[in-house]
């Protein structure tokens, strides 16, 4: 028996992967990983919902640059102010939410471990990768392999992840603890209603 080179029928059938179009592997960089995913996952769900598997779901450039009025008043949480029109300025909240674009990703919280901190199942967190976590700080970080959003406070010898709720528990980060620091959480962003 022959051995190496091409069997007929052998391997994975062209265009049967999720994305119905060729793919090839790639390196890419930690810090765009998160990135990349989400556009990965966009692609998937615009696929499945339209069809059309040769477009990508990347948003025009253009579109990112959303500038809305921004009034020169602050509203009040004491006493009533008085109300006027005068617009400030234009605000985009893309420049306002983020100082870092390419180290900068969003990612939903699920569970209620940081209800203590006022972030709920289902916020949007806007997280930098480049800062260096502070004592205190609200961090994305991959424990044992699974992502979670806890309070960094660190002390001699360990790592605390705190919860800011009583009914879950800490994570002590161990010397054998398969650990990393994704991010910092810069801003949380909830509904109302």
């Amino acid at each position: 028996m022959a051995h190496g080179g091409k069997r007929e029928g052998a391997g994975r059938k062209k265009l049967s992967n999720k994305y119905k179009e060729q793919t090839c592997p790639v390196r890419i960089p930690l810090s765009l990983l998160p990135t990349v995913q989400v556009l990965l996952q966009k692609k998937t769900q615009h696929y499945h919902e339209s069809h059309e598997s040769n477009t990508a779901f990347i948003p025009h450039p253009n579109a990112l640059n959303i500038e809305r009025p921004f009034f020169l008043n602050a509203v009040s949480a004491g006493v009533p102010l008085s109300a006027d029109d005068h617009i400030d300025c234009m605000l985009d909240l893309n420049t306002h939410l983020i100082s870092n674009p390419s180290t900068t990703f969003f990612i939903r919280v699920a569970g209620d471990s940081m209800n203590g901190a006022s972030i709920f199942d289902g916020d949007l967190l806007v997280v930098d990768r480049s800062p260096k976590p502070r004592t205190g700080d609200i961090v994305i970080a991959i424990v044992n392999g699974d992502l979670t959003v806890k309070r960094f406070m660190p002390s001699v010898g360990e790592v605390i992840l705190k919860a800011e709720n009583a009914e879950h528990a800490d994570i002590h980060i161990s010397a054998d603890t398969d650990f990393t620091i994704w991010g910092v959480v810069m801003h949380i962003i909830h509904k109302t209603r």
